[in-house]
């Protein structure tokens, strides 16, 4: 049949694709080192279907560039940071999954999972995942991450994790957490990176989809904090609890963050609403010259007061003071709008709680109220006109 089976420790409880019955945690399995295919021991005579990709894998001449349970660092580069096969998934859950209730936590179709898996391997970007039910998405997007030889959060800073969440104090622990986080290979840094930002939107969400960071955190460990292949069952059963305690903290923290810098933003916008507002108030009262409409002269002013004057008259120029201002003014706005626009691309960001980045998002926070408190001088030097 072409199927190259190995045995496979199971982590999460999953269905026998030969007889459909459940496979559960720490059971030990056979799955197969190309197509995936998982079954209990007793079934492996019961296989019949042909391993769909072991003619890919057999000539990597010929395989092109394969998307499971292949190691992170293989599917980035410099212009994609992150896998395309998960940006895609990632993508298409935030556009149609964030309010599905129960999302990551109900299960796909075992064959249409199946088919999705076979077509994302072939061309990730011919799949168009409209066809497929949400579910399916979300249970491939879990397998991508199972299937991986190493998981995100490493093998080898595992230990380091648990030791992090053993710490007495929760700053002290959360501190610790993310000192490792920045010791990961650069890969797995941002895809990590990319993935928690997307955990904090569906749990933004938990009003609609029930998904707390505690239920995400219960989904996602096994898949990002793994226990290595040669871990004794019964210590990494043990181990659990830490394991989702950290990815928990990891989202809580990262949800905290969120919110700080959607408020920065939430007053950067309205710091620019005053600035657009007062330019508008200083252009409209500025006496600028009101030209007659269909007067053969072209710079005659109307003189509101009377209708016989018409007689032609030298424009007035604005004021040195009124073109300083309005400059001001202008450069204020621009400088908010690209204030806004590095607090929006931080938002994803995995910083060091407590580190020098925070005091430069403190920073910005007073520059915010600083702008804010200017209102009051603006509007009294625009009684002056």
């Amino acid at each position: 049949m072409g199927h190259v089976l190995s045995s496979y420790q199971v982590n999460i409880i999953q269905s026998c694709d030969q007889c459909t019955s459940y496979i559960f945690a720490m059971e030990k399995a056979l799955i197969c080192s190309y197509c995936k295919i998982i079954c209990h021991k007793k079934c492996i005579s019961k296989i019949q279907n042909e391993c769909t990709s072991y003619c890919v894998m057999k000539n990597e001449t010929e395989a092109g560039s394969r998307h499971f349970g292949v190691r992170v660092c293989a599917l980035t580069s410099e212009r994609n940071p992150v896998p395309i096969v998960l940006e895609i998934l990632l993508e298409h859950v935030e556009m149609n999954g964030l309010y599905t209730e129960g999302i990551y936590r109900k299960s796909g179709s075992a064959n249409r999972m199946k088919e999705l898996w076979q077509r994302l391997e072939a061309d990730p970007t011919a799949v168009n995942l409209e066809e497929y039910p949400i579910h399916a998405v979300t249970g491939i997007l879990k397998q991508w991450l199972r299937e991986l030889p190493d998981p995100l959060m490493t093998f080898t800073y595992y230990n380091d994790f648990l030791h992090a969440v053993e710490m007495p104090g929760k700053q002290e622990q959360l501190q610790a957490i993310y000192r490792i986080l920045e010791q990961l290979p650069q890969a797995n840094y941002n895809t990590l990176e990319r993935l928690v930002f997307h955990l904090v939107r569906v749990a933004k969400e938990e009003p609609h989809n029930r998904m707390t960071p505690n239920a995400l955190a219960i989904v996602y460990a096994p898949c990002i904090l793994r226990c290595p292949d040669n871990a004794d069952p019964l210590t990494s059963m043990k181990d659990v609890a830490k394991t989702t305690m950290c990815v928990e903290m990891l989202i809580n923290e990262q949800i905290r963050k969120y919110n700080e810098r959607i408020e920065e933003i939430e007053q950067l916008e309205y710091a620019e609403a005053l600035a657009v507002n007062q330019l508008k108030l200083k252009r409209q009262n500025t006496l600028w010259p009101l030209e007659l409409r269909f007067s053969p002269y072209k710079r005659v002013v109307v003189n509101e007061k009377s209708s016989v004057d018409l007689s032609p008259v030298h424009e007035d120029s604005p004021t040195d003071s009124d073109i300083e201002a309005e400059k001001t003014l202008m450069e204020r706005i621009k400088s908010i709008k690209e204030e806004k626009e590095e607090i929006v691309y931080r938002l994803p960001e995995l910083e060091q709680p407590g580190s020098d980045q925070e005091n430069l998002d403190s920073e910005a926070s007073l520059s915010t109220e600083s702008l804010l408190d200017e209102r009051t001088g603006i509007l009294d030097s625009e009684g002056q006109y």
